[in-house]
């Protein structure tokens, strides 16, 4: 049997892995051990002609092979849009969307040949809820101590939107001044410009900011959702959303609102900002989070331990039904039955 290439749209890296690479790693992995023959490439999706199918993660254009002679085999475009997309990026494939939204986008576009939405997988086994004394020293090492603990984890760009997120806790500490909001990021001056650090200063956070911007191997970020009390996602849209549907598998509970990604992810409104702004940009539908609405439901989880606990074990729950590592995996053998010679 000819090799499965598994190849992403992000240049493959030792240090700061995208997600994408993440993603693939985790399915190489248990593919390999399973017996399957598997390997890995970037944009270039090099091995393309060695390989019986293969899976692309990332957009059409970030794979100049696509618009090579026909290659004969199977290709599966693991999709994500925000919009929808130039149809002829997907002639060469059979789009995967990772969630309904995408699904959406691509069959409004009229792409030829749209298969079954499959999500990106999550390590159930791995990414799971602390046992016994695992929250405490998980704690301890943070420095949370006995505050209210928010998280938050993703690049720093202008869509993840962490300038509301510190708005939102700013309002919050108002009447919880020793709440603290820990933010996981890859820098502290966004692209565009943002200084989280300028902003929170402004904002009078002080010592309630922790953030942190070095690369975090997967126990560390492990350690980091079972410290926290709520796991905030408040992007513009996420094409997935990886860290929501890894701290619901921690069993910590997601605050988000109505844009495209973690809002399809969490099984339960009680944490859903629903007044979101929105605004097109280039055929987009981006939706800005109300900071007033956000802090209001930031503060309900404060003060109602019960709610975390049973919101915590529905997303728990979720997760296990819908993006356990096996269910993904049985996903991608179904389309992939038959295309490997």
């Amino acid at each position: 049997m000819k090799p499965l290439l598994l190849a992403c749209g992000l240049p493959l890296r030792r240090d700061r892995p995208s997600s994408f690479q993440r993603q693939l790693e985790l399915l190489a992995s248990a593919w390999r051990a399973s017996g399957r023959e598997v390997e890995l490439a970037g944009p270039g999706a090099e091995g393309l002609q060695r390989a019986g199918a293969a899976v692309l993660l990332g957009y059409p254009d970030q794979f100049p092979a696509l618009g090579d002679p026909p290659w004969g085999i199977p290709l599966f475009l693991w999709a994500q849009c925000s919009r929808p997309p130039d149809p002829r990026g997907f002639e060469a494939v059979t789009a995967v969307p990772l969630t309904s939204a995408t699904a959406g986008f691509l069959h409004q576009a009229g792409v030829g040949r749209v298969g079954p939405i499959i999500p990106h997988a999550v390590d159930t086994g791995f990414f799971r809820p602390p046992a016994p004394g695992e929250r405490a020293r998980a704690r301890r090492s943070l420095g949370l101590g006995l505050r209210f603990a928010v998280g938050a984890v993703g690049a720093h760009t202008y869509r993840k939107r962490f300038d509301l997120l510190l708005q939102a806790f700013a309002l919050l500490t108002a009447g919880l001044p020793e709440a603290v909001l820990v933010l996981h990021t890859d820098r502290a001056v966004s692209a565009e410009g943002t200084n989280l650090l300028r902003l929170a200063d402004s904002l009078g956070l002080g010592e309630g900011l922790l953030l942190s911007t070095e690369e975090l191997p997967a126990a560390a970020l492990r350690r980091l959702y079972w410290g926290l009390d709520v796991l905030a996602s408040l992007s513009e849209w996420e094409g997935f959303g990886l860290p929501a549907a890894e701290a619901m598998a921690c069993g910590l509970p997601v605050l988000t609102h109505g844009a495209q990604g973690p809002a399809e992810l969490v099984p339960y409104r009680d944490l859903l900002a629903a007044d979101s702004a929105t605004r097109l940009e280039g055929g987009s539908l981006l939706l800005s989070v109300s900071p007033a609405t956000a802090a209001g439901l930031l503060a309900s989880a404060a003060r109602e331990p019960g709610l975390r606990r049973r919101l915590g074990e529905a997303g728990r729950a979720a997760m296990e039904r819908t993006c356990a590592l096996p269910r993904v995996l049985e996903g991608w053998e179904r389309l992939l039955t038959g295309g490997m010679g």
